[in-house]
């Protein structure tokens, strides 16, 4: 009736404007209002009256029932009684914190957002310390995360803010979103960096370096309070830093090994520039008194990094600068090996890598012919003479730029153009200017370098990659003798090809973050500088051999595990005094705990344009005793063999006779262009020029990348006596294990 008498909407819920009496101030039938919230008040109990509240019906809601029905109340419950009494701030903190007590802890979002909304700041306090009181601390931090609760909560902080800096970002996060200030978390990093801890462990050292670097970040003005604390592991900090100047070296000498690795290769980069610079008296000797590596450093690295391998190249550099310092010669591979066998001996399964103080290889610098021409120029004779005849389809723009050279004129016969050959420079320039194609005699690579682009990339389906050459990740480059034939410019050599721009340079003191091994070098005036054995001299000869040693050893390394146990293997002799006089070719597994003891075979591809590693697990021996690389087929050349003969008569070494016997028959495979399948060891048959392929395995190998020459292919093949296969088994005892 109420609806009909004053239009309103059929859907009018009478529980949203009941209790209203401004909204019914004008209304028709506005007196049954009033009569009915009388009788409710008349003759409803406490009880009743609770109810008809949350149901709309009443103004104002009994307080002393609410007290009683705290633990039944939700969110929107809350929401109306609050509301209702929302000048009692004293009863609403009442109820929010018997909430806390009572209610889970699902509830405190919203629990939260109501006591923000009706809470005075001294009664949200009294509640959040309820919260803060009542919870487990890491619930209160997410929380407080989110900018709801206010209580610092530093305990959590300190476990968050400890040695792993990817952890202090939260900083920035916690900052934008309001539950703390910037002085706030300033403050609680300076009072632990006044407590002065003693750095015993990495723990406490990286959680110093962490809180400095964090402090500087937020307020750069606790620099100065930094320092007033007079903490000399600070100011080595500082100084790494590059917020001080001043450092002492044997404080850092002693604490250089708490650095992780890529800050000790900036720090050791610093102390070569501010030598540079002649403002530290650097030396070898100094450097080698850095201490670099130990057994906290390596379970540091297990327990926070355990899929990381742990890098050594600072060990490695110092070691070789010494060496090069001491011997006028780097470390050689048995030498590398011995470094890295004692280093891992904390932990033999885990995986090392030399990754800074080199230059990395871009990618070859190749020369490649783009054929697609604007048009062609020829040499025409006539009498003891010739003209230039420059033919191509019609352009406007390419007419325009052959009038304007010297000479020309049109044939309207042979429709070209014809230049004097007294102008041979402008028209060379005009085919470099606009891509023709010069058919002359002679190379047609030679006479069209212009037509060449260099690169450092290749095409691998519809992707450009680098062109790094297989095996090699770091700048090997030795700069060539004379100047390239064809393009007539210097070029580098490479894995067995040229390069025409290396990647190794000289950085000036501006670029002293970028230095490498051969900065270093430079810098403590050591001449690199090699004359080999044919009188030919190598600008920086010697360290290229080095380099060439690690991307050689690095290959290595992938290798050097069990398969069984995952350890690392050791040379067959390691320990004796044997040991270190040869490059190394047998290693076992000396796992007590493996059953796996076998000897194995490990060794570089005598192919120098193969760069892999020959691997007896994986590969068979040829018939004459040579493991089989499983890359490119190479097993033994004649040059080789003889090689290798050689040195034992002038060694005075045991000299097998089949030795002998394959050096006189010039037995050596490659040669003969004899390929033998590394699985199942069959002789393979060559199914084209160069290319092998077995009967059994389907392996093939493509040799004309190569361009091997055969000069003993011509000898007919001897038949193999039933000694010769008797002696060529896995087990034969006249295997050469040669080190190429």
């Amino acid at each position: 009736m109420l609806k009909n008498e004053n239009s309103l909407d059929t859907y009018l819920d009478f529980s949203k404007v009941l209790i209203y009496s401004e909204f019914w101030k004008d209304k028709k039938g506005s007196d049954l209002i009033d009569l009915f919230t009388n009788y409710i008040n008349t003759q409803s109990n406490e009880e009743q009256k609770y109810e008809l509240f949350l149901k709309g019906y009443l103004k104002n809601v009994p307080q002393n029932i609410v007290r009683q029905k705290i633990c039944q109340l939700e969110n929107e419950d809350c929401k109306k009684i609050f509301k209702n009494i929302s000048e009692n701030k004293s009863l609403i903190g009442d109820i929010l914190t018997e909430k806390v007590s009572v209610d889970n802890i699902d509830s405190l979002n919203w629990l939260y957002d109501l006591a923000k909304e009706f809470l005075s700041q001294e009664n949200f306090n009294d509640f959040d310390k309820k919260v803060f009181d009542t919870i487990e601390q890491s619930e209160y931090f997410k929380f407080w995360e989110k900018g709801q609760a206010k209580i610092f909560p530093q305990n959590q902080i300190n476990e968050i803010l400890q040695d792993k800096f990817e952890n202090y970002v939260k900083i920035k996060n916690w900052i934008e979103n309001n539950p703390t200030t910037s002085d706030k978390l300033s403050n609680h990093l300076f009072s632990f960096l006044q407590k002065h801890d003693l750095v015993n462990d990495r723990i406490v050292f990286y959680k110093q370096i962490n809180h400095i670097k964090s402090l500087l970040q937020l307020d750069e003005s606790y620099l100065d309070k930094i320092k007033q604390l007079q903490n000399d592991f600070y100011n080595i900090i500082l100084w790494v830093l590059d917020k001080v100047n001043f450092f002492d070296f044997e404080l850092l000498k002693q604490k250089f090994i708490y650095f992780a690795p890529d800050e000790q290769v900036r720090i050791v980069r610093k102390l070569f520039f501010l030598k540079a610079i002649g403002q530290f008296d650097l030396t070898v000797e100094k450097l080698n008194e850095l201490t670099r590596f130990d057994l906290d450093l390596y379970n540091t690295n297990l327990k926070y990094n355990p899929e990381i391998s742990v890098d050594i190249s600072t060990d490695i550099v110092i070691k070789a600068l010494l060496s090069f310092h001491q011997k006028q010669r780097y470390l050689v591979e048995s030498e590398l090996l011995t470094i890295i066998l004692k280093n891992l001996k904390f932990d033999k399964t885990r995986r090392f890598q030399f990754t800074n103080y080199f230059e990395k290889c871009l990618g070859r610098l190749t020369a490649e012919y783009n054929w697609n021409t604007n048009g062609k120029i020829s040499k025409v004779k006539f009498g003891d003479k010739f003209y230039f005849a420059i033919s191509f389809e019609y352009n406007a723009n390419l007419v325009d730029a052959v009038k304007s050279l010297p000479g020309k004129k049109w044939n309207n016969e042979t429709k070209v153009w014809g230049v004097p050959s007294q102008y041979e420079t402008e028209v060379l320039n005009f085919a470099k200017e606009y891509r023709f194609f010069l058919d002359f005699e002679g190379s047609k690579y030679t006479n069209n370098i212009h037509l060449a682009e260099f690169k450092r990339t290749i095409k691998q389906g519809n992707l450009e990659v680098p062109n790094i050459p297989k095996g090699i990740s770091l700048c090997e480059g030795r700069l060539a003798n004379k100047p390239h034939k064809n393009f007539n410019i210097e070029f580098w050599w490479c894995g067995g090809e040229p390069c025409f721009s290396k990647c190794e340079t000289i950085h000036n003191t501006a670029e002293w973050e970028l230095y490498t091994l051969l900065d270093f070098c430079e810098i403590l005036g050591l001449n690199l500088d090699e004359t080999n054995k044919m009188g030919d001299y190598i600008p920086k000869g010697h360290y290229y051999q080095f380099i060439a040693l690690i991307n050689r050893f690095n290959r290595l390394l992938k290798k050097l595990y069990c398969q069984d146990c995952n350890h690392i293997l050791y040379p067959s002799d390691f320990g004796t005094s044997h040991f270190a006089a040869h490059t190394i070719v047998r290693f076992q597994c000396r796992n007590e705990a493996c059953s796996n003891n076998d000897e194995i075979y490990l060794n570089h591809c005598l192919n120098g344009k193969c760069n892999c590693i020959i691997d007896s697990r994986v590969s068979k021996r040829c018939d004459n005793g040579l493991y089989i690389c499983d890359t490119c087929g190479s097993c033994c050349s004649h040059n080789m063999l003889e090689r290798r003969l050689s040195n034992l008569k002038l060694t005075g070494g045991y000299i097998h006779d089949n030795l002998v016997k394959c050096v006189n028959e010039k037995l050596g495979h490659l040669e003969r262009g004899e390929y033998f399948c590394y699985r199942c060891k069959s002789e393979m048959t060559e199914i084209n020029n160069d290319i092998f392929q077995c009967s059994n395995c389907n392996v093939r190998y493509d040799t004309r990348i190569y361009n091997f020459k055969r000069p003993h292919k011509y000898l007919n093949t001897m038949k193999k006596t039933d000694d010769k296969n008797e002696s060529s088994k896995e087990n034969n005892d006249f295997n050469f294990d040669i080190p190429i």
